[in-house]
């Protein structure tokens, strides 16, 4: 649970639809999960998510996500 397929693709939808809304978008793996750690808790307050699908954004993002930044 938790990394379903109806998650992974409703946390895509909440990425390319509320994201866009302010900025341009780019693939969850241009960044690593310590820097998702820090964009997302921000970017999600200033697009008032629902702590639902905050979470939900999170696992779409978190499997996407590089697991740490090349050297």
């Amino acid at each position: 649970s938790g990394t379903s397929i109806e998650h992974l693709a409703k946390g895509q939808a909440i990425y390319s639809s509320s994201c866009t809304k302010c900025h341009s978008i780019d693939p969850p793996e241009k960044y690593t999960k310590a820097e998702w750690n820090k964009i997302l808790p921000r970017m999600s307050k200033k697009a008032k998510l629902t702590a639902s699908d905050s979470e939900i954004l999170g696992v779409y993002i978190f499997a996407r996500a590089k697991e740490e930044a090349s050297k």
